[in-house]
């Protein structure tokens, strides 16, 4: 999944190895057609082209091919940053539906839980910064009607789950993150990858000052 978000990008093209499997079926009482499709990925690399612009496409993967077994990522690891690169990608841009689909109201509860989670296993590891949760927790005003229709709309306060504002979203095309070392727990992520630069800071200040 990693590497889908990576190098998955519109215009570019990939090798993909492995098996494929396609069973299509019929019901007796339907003329409508439905199938199947798995595809076991053994090994995927892009296909480095030019694109009409002469920019070259594929060449972000300097290994060229990611092999996809037990002994380059054995199945007993639990590759905890990496689900965390992931889920922390889908959270800052939970409200983009071109990127994030589905039944988001119903599910944002408990992903955020998983997502906060996950994060307090690394920081228990030492694996990112504290103070960098990804969830922070916005106070937002809604208006519901009262039990008698003809009054009028009622305002309360409720809290709700948001990406937090202070740390940086995600770049997943950043050169810190280099697959061989975001599936390995060993090491720490890059605080880089979390903390808003100081320029930045500075300028959002002077920006509200001249305001």
């Amino acid at each position: 999944m990693f590497y889908f978000l990576r190098f998955f990008r519109a215009g570019t093209t990939h090798r993909v190895e492995g098996s494929l499997n396609v069973s299509a079926y019929s019901f007796d009482d339907s003329n409508k057609a439905f199938a199947s499709v798995r595809v076991g990925i053994s090994a995927i690399s892009p296909i480095r082209e030019i694109d009409h612009q002469n920019n070259l496409i594929g060449e972000g993967f300097s290994a060229g091919c990611v092999a996809v077994n037990g002994s380059s990522f054995p199945m007993n690891k639990e590759y905890k940053k990496c689900r965390f690169i992931i889920m922390k990608y889908v959270w800052d841009n939970w409200s983009n539906d071109k990127l994030v689909d589905g039944k988001k109201d119903a599910l944002k509860e408990a992903f955020s839980d998983n997502l906060e989670d996950l994060y307090e296993d690394l920081v228990d590891s030492q694996k990112v910064p504290m103070n960098m949760n990804p969830i922070a927790i916005q106070e937002v005003a809604v208006k519901r009607l009262r039990k008698n229709k003809n009054s009028s709309r009622t305002e309360r306060t409720v809290a709700v789950r948001v990406p937090n504002p202070h740390i940086l979203p995600l770049d997943i095309l950043s050169d810190l993150l280099i697959l061989s070392e975001v599936a390995n727990d060993d090491v720490a992520l890059d605080p880089a990858l979390f903390v808003v630069p100081l320029s930045a800071t500075s300028s959002n200040r002077t920006t509200n000052m001249e305001s």
